[in-house]
C-alpha cells in the first residue's frame, strides 16, 4: 500500500511538472500593428501554479522583412517592413517539457489624413476589454474612434472639433468620476457645446455629429453605465450658458485657427 501512494504522488508531480500549455501561457500583445511599427510582445502567465519556464526561442513566418530583437528572452520586439499577416511563435521549456505557442498578427499599410497618420483599427474583443480600449500612439483618444472620426470628415476644422470632444469623453471614461471632476468636466463639455453651436451657423456641425460620436465612443454596456455615472454625478447642479456664450470665441485655439485658414467666416 505504501509503494502505491508512493508511486501515485510522482505520477501527479509528474504531471505538475508537465502541466504547462498553450492556455496557461500566451502572448500577450495586440494583433494588427502598423507598417515599421516596433511593437512588444511578451508571455502572458495564466495559471495558479508557479511555473518555470526557460530556454525561449522566438521565431515569425514568414521571417523576411521583419525583426525581432533579443529573440532569446520572454519579451520581444516585433517589426514588419511590409503589410501582410505573420505568424508569431515562441518555443519554451518548462521542466523536461517543450512547449512552442504562437499568435497571428495583421499587419497594416500606414494611412494618413489631413496629414495625420491614422492608428491602425484594433481588434473588437481587446479593444473592449477595458473602458478606454486601445490607444496606439497615446494622443487620449481611443483608436476606433479616431479612424471613424478622420474618415468620415472632409474638412479639417470639423476632424479637428470632433476629435477634441472625443478627448473629453475619453477622459470621462479614463477614471472614477466623483462630483468634482465631472463638474470641472461639464465645464469643458460646455464650450465645447457654445463652439457646436456657432460652428452650425456654417453647416459645420449638427445634432447628428453628436449622436454620431457617442454612438461610436460609448459603444459597450460598460461604456455607457460610466456615461450615466458621470451624468448621476452632475445630478443637482444647475448648468447652462449665456447667448453671447456662443461664439467662435468658444472654440479652441486649435479649431479657431482653422476657421481663419479655411475662411469660413
Amino acid at each position: 500500500m505504501k509503494n502505491i501512494k508512493t508511486l501515485l504522488f510522482f505520477s501527479i508531480f509528474i504531471i505538475f511538472i508537465n502541466a504547462c500549455s498553450s492556455s496557461e501561457v500566451t502572448i500577450d500583445g495586440r494583433g494588427h500593428l502598423l507598417v515599421e511599427e516596433k511593437y512588444e510582445y511578451k508571455l502572458k502567465i495564466e495559471s495558479s501554479n508557479e511555473l518555470h519556464l526557460n530556454n525561449y526561442s522566438w521565431s515569425v513566418t514568414p521571417s523576411e522583412n521583419t525583426s525581432l530583437t533579443d529573440n532569446k528572452s520572454s519579451n520581444i520586439l516585433f517589426t514588419a517592413k511590409y503589410a501582410g499577416n505573420y505568424l508569431l511563435q515562441v518555443t519554451f521549456t518548462h521542466g523536461n517539457k517543450e512547449v512552442t505557442i504562437s499568435k497571428k498578427i495583421t499587419v497594416f499599410k500606414k494611412e494618413k489624413i489631413f496629414e495625420r497618420l491614422l492608428p491602425v483599427e484594433p481588434e473588437d474583443m481587446k479593444n473592449d476589454e477595458t473602458l478606454i480600449g486601445i490607444d496606439s500612439n497615446s494622443n487620449g483618444i481611443r483608436d476606433d474612434v479616431e479612424r471613424k472620426i478622420l474618415k468620415k470628415y472632409n474638412k479639417k476644422v470639423q476632424a479637428e472639433f470632433m476629435l477634441e470632444r472625443a478627448k473629453l469623453d475619453q477622459m470621462i471614461l479614463s477614471e472614477t468620476i466623483t462630483k468634482e471632476k465631472a463638474r470641472g468636466y461639464e465645464k469643458i463639455q460646455s464650450r465645447q457645446i457654445n463652439c457646436s453651436v456657432a460652428l452650425s451657423d456654417y453647416n459645420l456641425t449638427s445634432m447628428e455629429d453628436i449622436k454620431f460620436l457617442e454612438n461610436i465612443t460609448y459603444n459597450t454596456k460598460n461604456r455607457v453605465k460610466a456615461y450615466l455615472n458621470y451624468n448621476l454625478a452632475l445630478s443637482g447642479g444647475v448648468y447652462g450658458t449665456k447667448v453671447s456664450d456662443i461664439n467662435i470665441g468658444a472654440c479652441s485655439n486649435a479649431v479657431q485657427k482653422l476657421i481663419v485658414e479655411n475662411h469660413v467666416y
